[in-house]
């Protein structure tokens, strides 16, 4: 709900589709395209990326996502079918993190979203953007349907460790306390 309110008064263009009282499973667009808002993602489709009215049918699921190498999945996979529905033009999808899954120490701009369609397991794509407000989530072109999820890196990126002061004699019994810091 504060997805859609913030959206609503962020003053999108274009006909913005809630599912209130519909089947929030189905997304129904024609070739006006819409801003489609449920269960927490969005799916933007620009006018004109379908000629006439198409069905897009989302699953939301949390297992049989492949696993990606040095990554963690923060959220669950959106599968949006059918995977042979290719649109005119890319559909912007916005998803959104899991707070629980969340890795500490990584810098959400370094979060991406990954597709599986056939034979691709685990495809990044391009031109990701990390967005922190109304509500925090992850948004990608897509030019094609298929199985989307969220990634962060499985470790924090840290360059280096600081610590002050860098050197210190003390005796047996003696105690210092030093600050560290963690330098990405």
């Amino acid at each position: 709900t504060l997805f859609r309110s913030a959206i609503v008064l962020a003053g999108c263009p274009g006909p913005i589709d809630t599912g209130d009282g519909g089947d929030d499973n189905t997304i129904v667009v024609g070739p006006k395209g819409g801003l489609f808002l449920r269960n927490g993602y969005g799916l933007d489709v620009p006018a004109g990326a379908f000629t006439e009215e198409q069905r897009i049918f989302v699953t939301i699921v949390d297992t049989g996502i492949p696993d990606v190498p040095m990554r963690k999945r923060i959220s669950f996979g959106y599968r949006l079918s059918p995977s042979a529905l290719v649109p005119k033009q890319p559909l912007t999808l916005f998803l959104p993190w899991i707070n629980d899954r969340l890795v500490a120490g990584v810098d959400p701009g370094t979060y991406d979203m990954r597709r599986q369609l056939g034979t691709e397991a685990y495809t990044a794509l391009p031109g990701v953007k990390t967005n922190m407000m109304p509500v925090p989530n992850v948004e990608a072109k897509t030019d094609k349907l298929g199985l989307f999820w969220v990634t962060s890196p499985a470790q924090p990126n840290i360059a280096r460790l600081e610590i002050d002061p860098e050197e210190a004699n003390l005796r047996v019994g003696d105690m210092q306390q030093f600050t560290g810091r963690i330098v990405s």
